[in-house]
């Protein structure tokens, strides 16, 4: 069974709003570079 991360989380988590969760999501706004790393951490993304 798969987890997800609710943008409600996902904003809580790194001190932001919903909307600005939206507009990464949308490729309206990219994040700061401070909260990339911790981000791709949350997903699960592993680039190697």
């Amino acid at each position: 069974m798969e987890e997800y991360l609710l943008q409600g989380n996902a904003a809580k988590i790194h001190g932001v709003t919903i909307d600005s969760v939206t507009n990464w999501e949308n490729n309206r706004h990219v994040p700061m570079k401070k909260l990339r790393l911790f981000i791709i951490k949350d997903l699960g993304y592993n680039p190697l």
